[in-house]
């Protein structure tokens, strides 16, 4: 069996506040993920302090995080096509979750995304 790794990439678009922002589900009927990677890139200027991955249980409307799968060092400060990586801490998210991104302030700017790479199962 090949280690098919896959990506995706989500928008955040202009958020803003703490979060968490849901952005990415995980269906229970399809497993678990472990997440090998993360990256945020933006288009131009704007600011994010103490920018989290984290894993958010699905309870209707998601609101509160679940756990954190791992963080981005010290200020993200954008710049266009400047990339910022995360620190992967806890890389399993199982089915049934979702996958989303939480800050203390700032605002990403306009055409931000989180670019993901994972394979399936723990």
């Amino acid at each position: 069996m090949a280690f098919e790794v896959h990506l995706v990439n989500a928008d955040l678009s202009n958020v803003s506040g703490a979060g968490p922002f849901p952005l990415l589900y995980l269906p229970a009927e399809g497993g678990g993920i472990n997440i090998l990677s993360a990256h945020v890139v933006g288009d131009g200027a704007g600011t994010s302090v103490g920018l989290k991955l984290v894993s958010i249980a699905d309870a209707g409307t998601p609101s509160s995080t679940d756990g954190t799968i791992g963080s981005f060092a010290g200020t993200v400060v954008y710049a266009a096509n400047a990339r910022f990586a995360c620190t992967v801490s806890t890389p399993y998210v199982g089915g049934g979750k979702w996958i989303g991104l939480e800050q203390t302030s700032g605002t990403f700017p306009a055409h931000t995304h989180l670019a993901l790479a994972y394979v399936m199962g723990k």
